[in-house]
């Protein structure tokens, strides 16, 4: 029969006692270092992925303060993330937190502007902004729609102006993605596809002075070919610095 001694002897001298063990300390964001803490932040505001286009750039602040959309959003606030409760807590947290989470907001978010935009949008944007965060702001996506017909002079003249404001009220603007499509038929006539070419890329020049400036086109299939044309010689022209 084997006897198991049970009695526990009292530690020598030279054996180390070890510490009573104790409940970890509570986590707390601002005891992280600040990189670690900014990128907690910046998933933070990333919205929730919507279930039916899971491709969609989370990072890409829509524009729009109209009347009709301040309505949709105070009605289904359920359906809408920027700029509703859903999104704004974090910035509610304190002082330190709310600076930290308007640097990665406004620095590393894209903010989206629709294809009716004008200069009195981007003022009543940057309006509702203060000072701070507009300096912050330092990506745009702009999206333009031409007739193909030729008709559209008074809308260029409008996403002109805006532009303008655009570039001369955003001090630090670093990046600006072009986005161009077209309505209409295509009309195979080399007048009207050089009135087009100018139209890009007299709207293009606007921001010739930003850094990075990336101009896309819709892809609407071989059908539309002249369009694709007309795009890569903008492109093309662009990258070579010809406007």
């Amino acid at each position: 029969m084997n006897i198991v001694n049970t009695q526990t002897s009292s530690p020598s001298p030279s054996q180390p006692v070890c510490p009573p063990v104790t409940a970890p300390s509570k986590a707390h964001l601002l005891r992280l270092p600040v990189e670690i803490r900014l990128r907690i932040i910046y998933h933070a505001l990333l919205p929730p992925p919507p279930r039916n286009d899971p491709s969609l750039d989370l990072t890409l602040v829509l524009v729009d303060i109209s009347a009709t959309h301040k309505k949709d959003v105070k009605e289904r606030p359920d359906e809408y993330y920027w700029g509703t409760s859903r999104m704004t807590p974090l910035l509610l947290v304190n002082r330190q937190i709310h600076v930290e989470a308007e640097d990665v907001l406004y620095s590393d978010f894209r903010f989206g502007f629709p294809h009716y935009l004008d200069a009195a949008l981007v003022r009543g944007f940057l309006g509702s902004l203060s000072p701070r965060a507009v300096r912050l702001i330092r990506n745009v996506t702009v999206h333009v729609v031409l007739r193909m017909d030729g008709k559209g002079g008074r809308a260029e003249k409008l996403w002109g102006k805006a532009f303008d404001a655009l570039v001369r009220e955003v001090p630090r603007l670093r990046s600006v993605n072009f986005v161009v499509d077209f309505v209409g038929m295509p009309v195979e006539k080399e007048g009207r596809r050089k009135g087009l070419v100018d139209a890009v890329m007299g709207l293009a020049g606007v921001f010739k002075g930003v850094e990075i400036l990336e101009v896309a086109r819709r892809d609407r299939g071989p059908r539309f070919m002249l369009w694709k044309d007309i795009m890569r010689e903008c492109i093309e022209r662009i990258r070579a610095g010809v406007w």
